[in-house]
């Protein structure tokens, strides 16, 4: 088997089943053109991983928005929230792998979008704020703990905590209605109603 068909297994596998039939068959075809025709059938592999990454990132953004049903979502959510915690609560390499989840959760839903530009915005902003508010929340219970191990006075920065916490709930409610937004227009889409713009 030559590398090219080894990789083509492999995107194949790579693809969201519900897509797999469709794509496996076309980019088979596609490699057998080019080696009928002498085309470049390394190129038309990478173009297939390309693809079975856009296909699986999409996937997991539509999972995340509740296009696969609520509980699903939930699930997915509380996983996440669950990596956030454990980032906060370690710290160190943790927090780092955690930020780099955070920015992979960005990265998809940006690759995903939604299906009006403002609730894009407000999905965008509320990602990237809750995580901001969240690591500075983080650092200010660090300080604290430290003024009290040390019986000094906390540090006035301390003092945005609160306000930052608030950003957080703020931010988790952003993402919930643009959840909802992209669920309806999903199901209107499919209903072949009319879809915002």
């Amino acid at each position: 088997m030559t590398k090219i068909k080894r990789r083509l297994q492999r995107v194949t596998r790579l693809t969201p089943a519900s897509d797999r039939a469709r794509y496996g068959e076309e980019w088979q075809g596609d490699i057998e053109a080019a080696d009928t025709a002498g085309a470049n059938a390394d190129r038309i592999s990478r173009g297939a991983v390309r693809m079975a990454i856009h296909l699986r990132v999409r996937q997991t953004g539509r999972l995340l928005l509740g296009q696969f049903g609520v509980v699903p979502a939930v699930v997915a959510w509380l996983l996440l929230a669950v990596v956030a915690a454990l980032a906060l609560i370690f710290g160190g390499v943790t927090l780092l792998a955690g930020l780099g989840v955070a920015a992979a959760v960005i990265a998809v839903l940006t690759r995903t979008g939604v299906q009006t530009h403002w609730s894009h915005f407000v999905l965008l902003a509320s990602l990237i704020v809750g995580a901001a508010s969240a690591a500075f929340v983080w650092w200010t219970l660090g300080l604290s703990i430290d003024a009290a191990d040390s019986f000094t006075p906390e540090p006035p920065v301390t003092h945005w905590a609160g306000t930052a916490l608030v950003l957080v709930v703020l931010s988790a409610l952003g993402v919930l209605v643009t959840a909802i937004i992209a669920t309806v227009t999903e199901a209107g889409r499919r209903s072949g109603g009319p879809q915002p713009r």
